[in-house]
C-alpha cells in the first residue's frame, strides 16, 4: 500500500499489524503501528478511523500504563508534550 500511494490502505494494513502484535503482548511495537495509524489517518482527514484509532490507543495505554505509554510514543519520535496531549486527548474522548 505504501508504494503505490494507498494511505488508507496503508493505515488499514497498520492498524492490523498493531492489533496482531497487541494481541502477542507486543505492546511498544503495537504502539508504534498504531501512531503511525493515527498520524495517516489524521494527515488524511478520516475522522470516524482517528476516532477509532484513539480507542485502540486508550486500550494500549490501559494495557501498558501511562509512563510505558509515553515513554514508547517518545521512543517512537513523538515529543514528550505532545506525547502527554495524546493521552489527555484519548481521555477525553474515552
Amino acid at each position: 500500500m505504501r508504494e503505490i500511494g494507498n494511505r488508507q490502505g496503508e493505515a488499514n494494513s497498520l492498524g492490523n499489524i498493531g492489533l496482531i502484535y497487541k494481541a502477542w503482548g507486543e505492546l511498544d511495537k503495537a504502539l508504534e503501528c498504531l501512531l503511525q495509524v493515527h498520524a495517516i489517518f489524521s494527515d488524511i482527514g478520516a475522522r470516524p478511523e482517528v476516532a477509532r484509532t484513539l480507542r485502540n490507543l486508550a486500550k494500549l495505554d490501559k494495557q501498558m500504563g501511562h509512563e510505558r505509554f509515553v515513554a514508547g510514543c517518545v521512543k517512537a519520535g513523538m515529543e514528550k508534550g505532545r506525547a502527554e496531549a495524546l493521552v489527555r486527548s484519548i481521555k477525553a474522548k474515552g
